[in-house]
């Protein structure tokens, strides 16, 4: 009598096996079915194709193809940054003024929707301008992850009033063509101006830079204004051409602060900054006197 009850046992227990086995592969194979009946009914194809010809649009210069990027970047928050750096890819090419000004311009809007808290606001996002070409460029109040500017040529006046940069930001070798303003702006890591050619007036009041920043080897052509500034970490002015007059007022450095063969030709008022550690100012000169031409590093 035991013995059939075992027997009874085991053939069960292998039949409820084999049971779930089947409901496995069947459930399987549903899901088989279901990825099959997806990919051959054209959605996944007519999402990559809505992709791919929005892209080509941006490419030739097409508004819509901007917006329907756009659109998607609402809808996909994954795709948000691929998004921004195609339109970054946009500008990073030569301009012809008077043909593609209007296009540059459009394409610089539609990042600071993005960029500047708001309905449209999409956080997180890194900026790659290395060479770019851009027109009165205005990142006020935006924030970003990343800003890297080496090398870009930013013409007429440009605004990074109150920007917040989470990031490291780079404008080395940058160019600035008129009025540049950096009020108010915080750089939550390093920012880097090494090189930097400002022809116009540059005003840095209130800015602020939390880890190390470089200024070493730029170019002021007209004022520099660093008043209220704040350098937590080292700064580093060394080599640097103030053409004209170079305020510090309340300016504090953390750290150290590098002037060491910088020219001050104008008139400055450096002595009245604030310095928490040491100030070199080997080789540094102030007024009139043209200084000796040195070979800059590559």
């Amino acid at each position: 009598m035991s013995s059939t009850w075992l027997t009874a046992l085991f053939f069960g227990v292998v039949a409820l096996v084999i049971a779930v086995r089947h409901y496995r592969q069947g459930k399987a194979d549903t899901l088989l079915d279901d990825h099959a009946r997806r990919r051959t009914s054209g959605e996944a194809d007519r999402h990559l194709s809505a992709w791919r010809e929005a892209h080509r649009k941006l490419r030739d210069g097409d508004v819509e193809g901007l917006r329907t990027l756009e659109r998607i970047g609402q809808e996909k928050s994954r795709l948000r940054q691929d998004i921004v750096t195609s339109i970054c890819a946009g500008l990073r090419g030569g301009v012809d003024l008077g043909v593609d000004e209007e296009w540059r311009h459009t394409l610089q809007d539609a990042l600071v929707r993005h960029l500047r808290p708001g309905p449209e606001f999409w956080a997180g996002m890194s900026l790659v301008f290395e060479s770019a070409t851009l027109i009165d460029l205005d990142l006020r109040g935006c924030r970003v992850r990343a800003a890297k500017f080496a090398h870009a040529e930013l013409l007429g006046t440009t605004r990074f009033d109150a920007v917040t940069v989470t990031g490291d930001a780079e404008f080395d070798g940058a160019r600035f063509g008129r009025l540049v303003r950096f009020d108010d702006a915080l750089f939550a890591r390093s920012a880097s101006f090494r090189g930097t050619r400002f022809t116009g007036n540059a005003v840095f009041d209130g800015m602020r830079v939390t880890a190390e920043a470089t200024f070493s080897h730029s170019r002021f052509s007209g004022r520099a204004v660093f008043s209220r500034a704040e350098f937590t970490d080292t700064a580093h002015f060394r080599r640097v051409r103030f053409g004209g007059r170079a305020y510090f007022t309340g300016t504090v450095f953390g750290k150290d602060a590098h002037f060491d063969h910088t020219w001050f030709r104008g008139r400055t008022d450096v002595n009245d900054a604030l310095f928490g550690d040491d100030a070199s100012f080997e080789g540094t000169l102030f007024g009139r006197r043209v200084p000796p031409v040195t070979v800059e590093p590559t």
